[in-house]
């Protein structure tokens, strides 16, 4: 009977070590980071869609739908723009249209994280913005519906 017990607390405690790694992952992001949050109320801005051209400052919307609908993820409607392209110091506004919570980390589903920007989560009609100081490819995507991915790109 002992036995028994034992083997049980080991289950448990292997579980608990298991389940905390990705809250452990992801607060050490957090801290790593600068980063603005505001979950205030935001309406459309005219022109939110890219139009190709590099601006120092751009806006991604959030799809709506897109927390509760993997289908966004072929033609990458998941995030519009799917590529959003900005200047060395210019800032990326991601506004969420969805009623879903979302959360945005830079990296992919693939690798994970890479620590460069994390959201926390952003709730309906909640914004996050992430300025950009170095030229280069950043890959994202949200990480409770990690079918939602896109990139910014700093030149």
């Amino acid at each position: 009977m002992n036995k028994a017990i034992l083997a049980g607390v080991a289950v448990f405690a292997l579980l608990g070590a298991i389940l905390s790694i990705p809250m452990v992952q992801h607060a050490d992001a957090a801290d790593s980071k600068t980063v603005k949050k505001d979950t205030k109320k935001v309406t459309k801005t005219k022109g939110a869609k890219s139009t190709g051209k590099t601006t120092s400052a751009a806006t991604v919307e959030i799809a709506k739908g897109s927390g509760d609908n993997e289908s966004c993820e072929k033609g990458n409607k998941c995030f519009a723009p799917f590529e959003t392209k900005v200047t060395k110091g210019g800032t990326v506004t991601w506004i969420n249209k969805d009623s879903a919570k979302h959360a945005i980390a830079s990296g992919n589903i693939k690798s994970g994280t890479d620590g460069k920007f994390d959201s926390g989560l952003i709730d309906a009609d909640g914004k996050f913005s992430q300025k950009f100081d170095q030229a280069g490819t950043y890959e994202y995507f949200d990480t409770i519906h990690p079918w939602m991915k896109g990139k910014v790109v700093v030149s």
